[in-house]
């Protein structure tokens, strides 16, 4: 399960970190298609606002991305992983749909 974190323009801490690679871990169970996870941790606006950027490989579908801005890291990852969540959702029941 590839999962990579990058954070640029900050320092996090190590629970931050273990949370992102579980929300990630999390979603790698969830579809099977994913194939690998990256997740970038970036300050926007002088440091008032983290931003999240969590891009995924999925099978035969290239790449899926979303991003979120929060005042709170965790708000910003969290919504990122919901965004890509409704992507990959929707991904998925096209290709049940396509089954039929």
């Amino acid at each position: 399960m590839p999962i990579d974190v990058t954070v640029r323009h900050a320092v996090v801490s190590s629970a931050l970190q273990k949370y992102v690679r579980a929300a990630a871990a999390e979603m790698l169970e969830e579809f099977p298609s994913a194939i690998q996870i990256h997740v970038v941790l970036d300050v926007a606006e002088h440091g008032r606002k983290k931003s999240a950027e969590v891009i995924v490989r999925v099978k035969r579908h290239g790449t899926k991305e979303a991003t979120a801005t929060a005042d709170n890291w965790r708000l910003a990852v969290d919504e990122a992983f919901d965004r890509l969540e409704r992507q990959l959702r929707k991904l998925q029941e096209r290709e049940e749909v396509r089954r039929r």
